[in-house]
């Protein structure tokens, strides 16, 4: 059964009245959402109790991409089982971080798949509308007769992130960020975006558990450093996380950088509201309340 649903991925898309989107994360599924609102339809791989990183690809998954006109996904760094099963397939595949224009962070050091990129580009939300963008021109040509649908839905998107955008500077624009840290270097895209810094962070790579010399480096840094706040991600392991801060009191607040947490009560599924959201944990860091 597998076997032919795998032969399925590999031979050309049926012709269907509406554009079939699959996507590999929440945040993308988010985008294509909007960009084809109720002409078409769109799926995810990636579920909320796996990581990008480690997930696995059920029968469901291999029909949900035998039957797409369209793959988008972030690229090897980030999905990267997905690498020689998309290099294979003949459908049209949209590699996020291939696009032209974006702004693409390093990270410190080469993670564990080789490659010293950040893959969190979708917070930033110019990346965002570029995603989008591409995705809506790749729509429109195979579906022409919707393509001024999915334009006018890419505007209206657009106007949400950009209105979305000019909210969240303003949080971060009349005083400065205290200090604080993060589970993992998983949200420079936004720091960056809006100004903010990171003081620190608690391990480097969340797929390798640190050594005993780096527990005790990481304690010594909360010391020295005081962060007022520690921003950790839902799987985080909290006893790896009382471990590393020792004897050092600080408020945490979980924060999602996939959205499976921040959008789990939204109706809309709003891309914006899922930006707004991770912001606004931020904001609470500070000393007057979130907005």
């Amino acid at each position: 059964m597998l076997l032919v649903l795998f032969s399925g991925l590999l031979a050309p898309a049926i012709a269907r009245a509406d554009i079939s989107v699959t996507t590999t994360i929440r945040p993308l599924q988010l985008i294509a959402e909007a960009v084809l609102q109720d002409s078409g339809e769109v799926s995810t791989i990636v579920k909320a109790n796996q990581s990008a990183h480690q997930f696995s690809i059920s029968p469901s998954d291999r029909f949900a991409l035998a039957r797409a006109d369209i793959v988008l996904w972030i690229g090897p760094m980030l999905e990267s089982q997905l690498s020689s099963m998309l290099q294979q397939s003949s459908m049209t595949v949209l590699t996020a971080i291939e696009m032209q224009g974006l702004t693409l962070h390093e990270l410190d050091e080469e993670s564990h798949f080789g490659s010293s990129l950040d893959a969190h580009l979708w917070l930033d939300s110019d990346n965002v509308l570029i995603i989008a963008r591409e995705l809506a021109r790749a729509a429109g040509e195979l579906d022409p007769d919707n393509a001024s649908v999915y334009a006018n839905n890419l505007q209206t998107f657009g106007a949400s992130i950009t209105e979305a955008t000019a909210t969240i500077s303003t949080w971060f624009s009349d005083q400065p960020m205290p200090g604080f840290a993060v589970y993992h270097n998983a949200y420079q895209y936004l720091e960056k975006q809006f100004g903010l810094q990171h003081s620190m962070e608690l391990v480097h790579d969340p797929e390798t558990q640190p050594s005993i010399q780096q527990i005790m480096e990481t304690r010594n840094s909360f010391e020295e450093l005081q962060p007022q706040c520690l921003f950790i991600d839902p799987d985080a392991n909290a006893d790896l996380v009382a471990t590393l801060l020792g004897d050092y009191s600080i408020a945490t607040s979980t924060v999602d950088p996939l959205g499976y947490v921040s959008t789990a009560d939204q109706q809309g599924n709003d891309y914006a509201e899922f930006l707004l959201g991770i912001a606004r944990a931020f904001s609470n860091c500070l000393p007057v309340a979130a907005r």
